[in-house]
């Protein structure tokens, strides 16, 4: 056999060491010139490099999960072992991750046998039931600590959210006929014994027009219980359609924080829901994008997949907690919905604003406009929406590319600056250097813009803006963002250390943890289940549509900043995985790479690249960030040297 086919082979199957062996074999030598020979040198130590960094990528998470069980992994090991053969690593993680999921389903089982044995203490069997829910859904989403300070605490009235999602409520009247249940919310009939703890405090006026609709019975297909359950779900009605055989409505807004199926803008013509005269069966027809939401009651056999459907006692379960009845439904709505529905295209609405506290507050300065510096994906618009709604009616939120003078406003946001061109920059700085200098007080103007904007901006008006850069979101955020985006939908994890490795995956964006997300569900939904363990969350990250959609948010836009992927090439080149180049290090790397290049030049492109993620600093030094992001980079730069 040819050596050089052979060593093809090997360094493919991840043979480094037997790839090293034949490399020195005098046979293979006298069949490769010496340029031949460093190509297949730089390809051997790329291949090693990128297994290490693989694995250095899943021990990452691995540790933060075996720390939290008292274990300690054997990272050397694994990674020398890696570095010989890339199976050999492979084998030596896989027997340390089964150590810690054995850990991790101990203390879970050590859990809800606690639950079990749990004394209920003063409260009646079904307060204590919907104590005992809350927990259990607690634990089914990976909230092993919540849960566990739950229990500790013992059975209570008090029942805050242990996790961002609600658990489905636990109602002992649901065989009965809704008629006498109505009846007993207005204290009629023979009453249950502690029936009226579930009754709406008398001034909950939404509740009881609700209940005063559902009295008139005995249809639920008019426009009165349309109206009611709209009031109790805390949203407009857009359109009723009055029929024979039912009412057909169209609700405006049925959307939470990381509950991104049923918000407005995935639905501007409205959410279509069905309440039926009878026992008919929802319409099919004029149902835009397949899917509509059918209030009835009781169980229906054979329910279509494009019905969702809410009964009415789940209403009337949950109707008493004002506070969180709303998100209470949603969540009932959200886990009967299709897999492939379950995450639509991201867009910035009230489903992805997620508050952070990393950020120095105010945000917008008094003294100077400020840039928002943040990569794609990372939530610019959704913050700047956040921003304005909690400033109330003195913000206003506006597009750089709207042209004119900018609103009078206290707090003008700022979006879309990105899309505007060299003359366009320009007039727009005027315009904010007019409305500063002209109006009193000053407006406080936030703009958000890509890290490759900023030059531009420099170059402009250069020190007229302060700069606020947007950091990645730590893993613990995207961990729980994991956790509550996959509990809407009533997906959980078989192990809880999964969320971990959605947030390493994720690499501090929130967009490409949304992305894994939707990609999860779209694998689950190919096997008809809702409960995923270690390897869905690969199956998610080895998605073609996946690696494509990051792929278009973080690396198609460097390709038109000049330098910016030779420098990350440089560094992936010449840092070893783990660790970090000296400045002076990484500027011969990068002459190596692409010739000389002044310090300046250099300095802009190690910011680019740090705003998007792909790099971190240490001290002076510059290396790799740990994440999905990263791991893909090195193939991109494969793919594009190949196509070079």
């Amino acid at each position: 056999m040819d050596p050089t086919v052979l060593l093809e082979r090997l360094l493919v199957s991840g043979e480094f060491d037997g790839t090293e062996l034949l490399m020195q074999e005098a046979a293979f030598l006298e069949s490769v010139d010496a340029e031949r020979l460093r190509e297949f040198e730089s390809r051997l130590e790329r291949a090693r490099s990128a297994a290490v960094e693989e694995i250095r990528g899943k021990l990452a998470d691995l540790k933060v999960r075996a720390a939290a069980r008292g274990l300690v992994l054997d990272e050397a090991d694994i990674v020398q072992a890696v570095r010989r053969q890339r199976f050999a690593g492979s084998r030596l993680l896989e027997q340390e991750e089964r150590r810690v999921e054995d850990a991790e389903a101990a203390v879970v089982q050590e859990l809800r046998a606690a639950l079990a044995e749990s004394d209920p203490g003063d409260l009646d069997e079904v307060t204590h039931a919907e104590w005992r829910a809350n927990v259990e859904h607690a634990i089914d989403l990976g909230a092993i600590e919540a849960a566990r300070a739950a229990i500790e605490m013992g059975a209570s009235l008090d029942r805050p959210l242990l996790v961002g999602v609600p658990s489905p409520p636990v109602w002992p009247y649901r065989t009965e006929p809704l008629r006498f249940v109505v009846d007993w919310m207005f204290g009629k009939g023979v009453i249950p014994p502690g029936f009226e703890r579930y009754r709406p405090r008398t001034d909950d006026s939404e509740a009881w027009r609700l209940l005063e609709a559902l009295k008139k019975g005995p249809s639920l297909g008019t426009e009165a219980v349309l109206s009611g359950i709209a009031g109790v779900i805390e949203t407009a009605i857009i359109s009723v359609d009055v029929r024979e055989d039912g009412v057909l409505g169209r609700l405006e807004n049925l959307c939470a924080p990381g509950f991104h199926a049923l918000s407005p803008c995935a639905w501007p013509s409205g959410i279509p829901v069905w309440l039926p005269a009878g026992d008919t069966s929802p319409p099919t027809d004029d149902i835009e994008r397949g899917l509509i939401i059918e209030f009835a009651v009781g169980p229906r056999g054979g329910t279509a997949r494009h019905v969702v459907r809410l009964d009415l006692h789940d209403v009337l379960a949950v109707l008493r907690d004002r506070e969180h009845r709303r998100e209470r439904l949603l969540a009932q709505l959200g886990r009967q919905l299709p897999l492939e529905r379950a995450f639509t295209d991201l867009r910035a609405d009230a489903a992805a604003r997620w508050e952070r506290s990393d950020l120095p507050t105010p945000l917008a300065s008094d003294e100077l406009p400020t840039l928002l510096v943040g990569a794609p994906g990372m939530g610019k618009s959704t913050l700047l929406l956040e921003l304005a709604a909690a400033e109330g009616e003195g913000a206003v939120v506006t597009s750089a590319t709207a042209g004119g003078d900018l609103p009078e406003a206290d707090l003008v946001l700022v979006d879309d600056a990105d899309g505007l061109g060299a003359d366009e920059l320009r007039t727009f700085v005027r315009d904010v250097h007019w409305a500063r200098t002209t109006r009193t007080p000053p407006p406080r103007i936030l703009v958000a813009v890509r890290p490759e904007k900023v030059p531009a901006f420099g170059q402009v008006a250069k020190q007229m803006f302060d700069v606020v850069d947007l950091p990645p979101r730590s893993s613990a955020a995207l961990r729980e963002q994991a956790r509550t985006m996959l509990g809407w939908v009533g997906v959980e994890a078989a192990s809880p250390g999964s969320y971990d490795r959605l947030a390493f995956l994720a690499g501090g964006n929130p967009t490409v943890l949304f992305y894994l997300c939707r990609a999860l569900t779209r694998v689950l939904a190919s096997e008809d289940r809702r409960r995923f363990g270690p390897h869905h969350v690969e199956s998610a990250w080895e998605d073609p549509e996946l690696r494509a959609s990051v792929r278009a948010l973080l690396w198609s836009p460097l390709q038109g900043f000049d330098g910016a992927s030779d420098t990350l090439e440089a560094i992936v080149d010449f840092c070893d995985p783990g660790d970090t180049l000296a400045l002076d290090d990484l500027t011969w790397a990068i002459e190596e790479t692409v010739g000389p290049r002044d310090p300046d030049w250099i300095a802009e492109r190690l910011t680019l690249l740090r705003r998007y993620g792909f790099v971190r600093e240490m001290d002076g030094s510059y290396g790799l960030r740990l994440g999905g992001p990263v791991m893909l980079a090195r193939s991109w730069l494969a793919d594009d040297n190949q196509v070079g």
